[in-house]
């Protein structure tokens, strides 16, 4: 899960890792979603980007940037660019819902243990 400390100057220290706000300017950093639920009031989502999906999918992304939590926002051909960088099979008839938890699952799953 990529994330920004919620204090946009500050830095939050959780074991070795350092999380930083987002007016730092520093990149945002992927942490487990164990982590990620357990210190949810601490963090903000930071935007994934087609260079950091590259690195972490198969596929290949064209422009793209979105924020995990938006992910229930964005229009249905965006939901499938993202699901055809991932790699992943999927059927046009399926609700909007159901393409959604399948992105979120996968962003979950290649996240740190």
């Amino acid at each position: 899960m990529l994330v920004h400390y919620k204090n946009p100057k500050g830095v939050l220290c959780i074991g070795h890792q350092k999380i930083y706000g987002l007016a730092t300017n520093m990149d945002p950093v992927d942490v487990s979603f164990k982590m990620y639920e357990a210190y949810a009031g601490s963090f903000v989502d930071a935007t994934y980007r087609e260079n950091y999906l590259n690195s972490l999918f198969p596929g290949k992304f064209s422009e793209i940037a979105f924020r995990y939590n938006e992910l229930r926002h964005l229009p249905d051909t965006t939901l499938n660019r993202i699901l055809d960088g991932m790699k992943l099979d999927y059927d046009n008839a399926w609700p909007m819902k159901r393409r959604v938890e399948l992105i979120k699952k996968t962003i979950r799953d290649a996240s740190p243990a």
